[in-house]
């Protein structure tokens, strides 16, 4: 993940960082979870729809959107949709961590 976040913008923006990173969000939620019995999901939709929801996204990422679609889109959003999943799951293993 740290690889993914030091290798520039066009990595950022691919369609399969994007998809991997919101995987990689919902691995090290669980991760968090099971090893900090203080870590909670502050997200107010519950972690089994969360799980679901982000791998739909995922999934409609990675095979819903053709690679020419994702490449035209704005480069920003691709890198926020990557930022946000891999943000997050850089978080829940800080997180999944520390001491309780």
């Amino acid at each position: 993940m740290l690889c993914t976040l030091h290798s520039g913008c066009a990595v950022l923006g691919s369609q399969e960082a994007a998809a991997g990173c919101q995987i990689a969000d919902i691995a090290t939620t669980h991760y968090a979870l099971h090893h900090n019995p203080n870590a909670v999901e502050e997200n107010p939709i519950p972690v089994p729809a969360l799980d679901i929801l982000k791998l739909a996204l995922a999934a409609y990422i990675q095979w819903g959107i053709s690679k020419e679609e994702w490449n035209e889109s704005w480069i920003g959003i691709r890198i926020f949709i990557t930022a946000v999943g891999c943000g997050a799951a850089i978080n829940n293993i800080k997180v999944g961590n520390q001491k309780p």
